[in-house]
């Protein structure tokens, strides 16, 4: 395998789809195919895969595409990768059910503040920097035009809450490149990490006067999101692709893992990890206070 899960704390069944899904090979990343066709956008209000987007006990939020995951801490005893995985696909079943009943439960009472329709804001988003020229110029809004490609893209945040009630959010745009006849040439996610944790209840929390800084990061997090995969739609020539060994903190543990830088500024690192069936697989946008150390490799 070439990543290592290590955590000073038990594992939690964050981790466990993720690894149990992890391939071995890591590939340089390949970005947006660049054509002179004109490429139609369009926003889907599809639900993430349970399979290879999400990890286990993950809970959607009704009326939007936020999803919350419970972290159990060590008071909860499910240490090493789940006590789910011990019993087989029952125990993992099971596991996954009770992990949706504790995350449903970790925000009872406060769901309305979470129902949040990510496609509607990101939609606006993409109107207002198409008028600033900010698209690659032969994209349109689908709608618009007919066009002889579709660039799709699914967003959806993860909200992973700790036994404290603080929690981080974690903003995903899942893009795919299809044909006008529908046939799939090109697939990513990209992953902002929101720098700051907040309670979920109470002052200064995310869910404060009905939502307002989740939706502030949200915001924030898809301008950023967004002007990365224009970037990426500019082809080979608008990254870096240093390949490295990058030490990430995740959650409650460590991530050891290869990839390429593809860039980076003062305040974040754009990272590729190219590996089939990863939750995080795809181009991360980093803050750097999360990075511990990057080992550049050949």
């Amino acid at each position: 395998m070439v990543s290592r899960l290590t955590t000073p704390k038990a594992t939690t069944a964050v981790f466990v789809i993720l690894m149990l899904m992890a391939g071995c090979a890591t590939v340089p990343y390949r970005p947006i195919p660049v054509t002179q066709e004109k490429v139609g956008v369009r926003l889907l209000r599809e639900d993430p895969s349970g399979w290879t987007d999400l990890p286990l006990g993950a809970y959607k939020v009704p009326n939007g595409q936020v999803v919350v995951v419970r972290q159990p801490g060590r008071e909860s005893g499910k240490g090493g990768m789940g006590f789910g995985l011990l019993g087989g696909i029952l125990g993992v079943v099971a596991e996954h059910e009770g992990g949706k009943d504790s995350a449903k439960t970790a925000i009872a009472e406060i769901e309305n503040a979470l129902s949040i329709d990510l496609v509607k804001e990101a939609s606006g988003l993409l109107g207002e920097k198409m008028n600033q020229r900010l698209l690659p110029l032969n994209w349109v809004l689908a709608e618009e035009q007919e066009t002889s490609h579709f660039m799709e893209i699914v967003p959806y945040v993860i909200l992973i809450v700790d036994d404290s009630q603080q929690a981080r959010s974690y903003l995903f745009l899942k893009a795919r490149l299809l044909t006008k006849n529908g046939s799939e040439t090109w697939r990513t996610r990209y992953i902002y990490y929101a720098p700051d944790s907040r309670s979920m209840r109470g002052k200064s929390s995310w869910t404060e006067n009905n939502g307002d800084a989740l939706k502030s990061v949200i915001a924030k997090g898809l301008s950023k999101t967004v002007d990365t995969m224009f970037t990426d739609a500019r082809g080979e020539g608008a990254w870096k692709h240093k390949p490295c060994k990058l030490k990430w903190r995740f959650a409650e543990g460590s991530l050891d893992l290869k990839g390429e830088i593809l860039d980076e500024t003062e305040e974040t690192i754009i990272f590729s990890l190219q590996r089939s069936g990863l939750i995080l697989k795809g181009i991360n946008i980093i803050p750097r206070q999360d990075v511990e150390s990057v080992t550049f490799t050949q």
